[in-house]
């Protein structure tokens, strides 16, 4: 599996492959777009996938939130964003759900603290908006520390 990373059409048809095949999986699986072109899978457990070893600067890491998880439809959680202060040369984070896609990517240096500054400053309102993960991704976009958003599939 691979694609051409300089051209801006192959790399769309990549990603939109990549994030249909994880869609709706049981278990957390990750496809990481390379900057030379290959593609990398990674299958995960329930709640989670690891991929250590992977050098990530200006990769497109599309993994899923699974249908049977309990965070399932919810964007980026703390794990989502202590990947990216590890990895700030991450190109593009996507999480995808059968609702929703999520997009992030980081727009400077990001510190672990960053996330409680923006959850603190969240007043939940579970009436119009379950998901806190995505108040609190919300909010680090409005601390301008990462690019987000939300969208319905």
């Amino acid at each position: 599996m691979s694609f051409d990373p300089a051209d801006e059409r192959s790399v769309a048809q990549m990603r939109e492959w990549c994030k249909s095949a994880v869609r709706g999986e049981t278990f957390e699986n990750a496809l990481v777009m390379m900057p030379d072109g290959s593609v990398w899978v990674s299958h995960g457990g329930p709640k989670s996938v690891n991929l250590d070893g992977l050098m990530l600067d200006d990769a497109i890491i599309i993994h899923n939130h699974p249908e049977f998880a309990y965070d399932y439809n919810l964007s980026f959680g703390n794990d989502d964003f202590k990947a990216m202060v590890a990895n700030p040369g991450i190109s593009e984070l996507w999480a995808c759900t059968t609702e929703y896609d999520f997009f992030a990517r980081p727009t400077g240096i990001l510190v672990e603290s960053d996330y409680s500054r923006a959850r603190d400053a969240i007043v939940i309102d579970e009436d119009n908006d379950p998901d806190f993960h995505h108040m609190i991704m919300e909010g680090l976009r409005r601390l301008n520390v990462i690019d987000y958003r939300r969208t319905r599939v």
